[in-house]
């Protein structure tokens, strides 16, 4: 039970970090998903509610932390999932007010009164990208190289079963027929880590650009370094992740009663690896917005995209080819709801993690 309220622990400081640094993942020129001239990005409402998003989710963090953890020591597992869930519920909220305040103020001080419609593009992304950082994929591959060599020297040695449990006082209670599939499956688990992350790592250099017709060329700049950067940092997770996963596998293949330990390691690394990639966007977003504006944009300019946008998050908009289109609260691309393979997509997201739970109860 220690052991997994220390993993609770570390998954509650984790969500707390990531609370934290999503107003930095923003858009250059956005806030809280409500797009800003550049004269009013430091807005007093804005900071004010930057300042409250921030106490509030110290706040609410602080307090579903020791729910959790309380409730993991007493055996009360679902209690903690649901004091997590109520965690992440809490940033929505905290976000959703914000959105609404800065929006009615935008309104109501008709901040874009000279604005004129805009929209600005891109297309350097895909005639000249950034190269892959292939250097930063090496680490990965290694840790799997290794892990496969360690299971190849031990697999002859393995009993005819293998643990895969241990319960709070230190005996086996789940147990597998020893296989080549189920000896290895930490290496499977690895390459497909592995590919999946690679091929991720690839979207942020490619993915479309939110652009500030204000400065279009700052934000291409922008743009393409926090690209490179998130890339990097996914790759380096991929290789915490691995490593991991290399203890879990020791665990495995020695069966020497430490499931526990390695659990800790393993989400420890993972842990080093989430706040990896959380620290670069933070900082490289964080930079972009300490950086005066370069100039020669037109700063009357906006996109004229508000219609299209459901509260900051949902985008909805059928004349737009766009299946992915740039969030503008958070890192990364959300789907364009306007277009029904956006639903079908969605559909598929939610369906995998009920049918594997439900194919696992049923097993």
């Amino acid at each position: 039970m220690i052991t997994a309220a220390v993993l609770q622990l570390i998954v509650s400081l984790v969500l707390i970090v990531v609370g934290l640094v999503l107003p930095a993942w923003s858009p250059v020129g956005m806030a809280f998903g409500v797009r800003l001239p550049a004269e009013r990005v430091a807005a007093p409402i804005v900071q004010a509610w930057r300042r409250t998003y921030r106490i509030g989710v110290l706040a609410f963090g602080c307090v579903v932390m020791v729910v959790s953890v309380v409730a993991t020591v007493e055996g009360l597992a679902t209690l903690a999932v649901l004091a997590s869930a109520a965690l992440a519920m809490s940033y929505f909220l905290l976000y959703y007010l914000a959105h609404r305040a800065v929006l009615a103020a935008r309104h109501r001080e008709d901040w874009y009164a000279d604005a004129h419609p805009s929209v600005t593009a891109d297309t350097s992304l895909r005639t000249d990208p950034e190269r892959y950082p292939w250097s930063w994929l090496l680490p990965s591959l290694l840790v799997i190289v290794i892990t496969a060599g360690y299971g190849a020297t031990s697999y002859r040695d393995l009993p005819e079963r293998l643990v895969l449990h241990y319960d709070a006082n230190g005996e086996a209670d789940r147990f597998i027929d020893t296989a080549v599939w189920s000896a290895f499956a930490p290496v499977l688990a690895q390459v497909c880590l592995t590919v999946v992350i690679a091929l991720l790592a690839a979207l942020p250099q490619r993915a479309p650009a939110a652009l500030d017709p204000a400065d279009p060329q700052r934000a291409a700049a922008v743009h393409r370094s926090f690209g490179a950067a998130l890339s990097r940092a996914l790759l380096f997770l991929t290789a915490a992740a691995n490593l991991g996963l290399f203890f879990i596998a020791q665990q495995l293949w020695r069966q020497n009663g430490t499931a526990d330990v390695a659990a800790v390691v393993a989400t420890l690394a993972t842990t080093v690896g989430v706040l990896a990639v959380v620290g670069t966007a933070a900082y490289v977003g964080g930079s972009a917005r300490r950086e005066p504006p370069a100039g020669g944009g037109d700063p009357t300019r906006m996109r004229d995209d508000e219609a299209h946008w459901r509260g900051g998050l949902l985008y909805v908009n059928r004349e737009d080819p766009a299946l992915l289109v740039p969030k503008r609260f958070g890192v990364g691309w959300t789907l364009n709801f306007g277009r029904p393979v956006a639903w079908v997509v969605l559909a598929v997201i939610v369906a995998i993690p009920v049918l594997t739970t439900v194919l696992t109860t049923l097993g």
